[in-house]
């Protein structure tokens, strides 16, 4: 008993370092149908796409030049976890209340850079403890997640506005 909750103490928490970064853009992009349907737009998904590629190359080209002079220490690292996490969900709950296209698109910019930068300090902390499996792994659970409250909240290509 003793070695499996050393094993899950050691395990968990770098799984879930890759969870809230695998549950932030799914759950952001998933919202398709309802704002197609909101906005009448066939193209807003394409929109949202490029928006969330573009904010991620951009904040990936952000961190790259960042830790490239100086890399940062754990707690540092672990403070931008918290943040990150913060930011996301935040931004995250309020993309039911966009009420413009514009707004919607905005949304999608900030949970990718949220997510990338979360993203990259949860593998920075990971491959520190030889975990980056680990919390890959916890990515792919995120994304599962996100597609399970996608389906359990309606909100997939199929939603319509209530």
């Amino acid at each position: 008993r003793g070695a499996i909750s050393r094993l899950l103490g050691a395990c968990l928490p770098l799984i879930l370092l890759g969870v809230s970064s695998g549950v932030a853009c799914p759950c952001y992009l998933a919202s398709v149908g309802y704002f197609q349907a909101r906005f009448q737009s066939e193209l807003l998904f394409t929109h949202q796409v490029a928006v969330v590629a573009f904010a991620h190359f951009a904040a990936m080209l952000i961190e790259e030049l960042c830790t490239r002079r100086r890399p940062a220490l754990h707690s540092v690292l672990r403070r931008r976890v918290a943040v990150f996490s913060a930011l996301a969900a935040a931004t995250l709950a309020h993309v039911p209340a966009c009420n413009s296209r514009g707004a919607v698109l905005l949304h999608g910019a900030l949970i990718s850079a949220f997510g990338t930068w979360l993203f990259g300090a949860s593998m920075q902390i990971a491959a520190s403890r030889g975990g980056v499996v680990l919390s890959n792994t916890g990515f792919g659970i995120g994304s599962v997640v996100a597609a399970f409250l996608v389906s359990v909240c309606r909100l997939g290509p199929t939603a319509s506005v209530a």
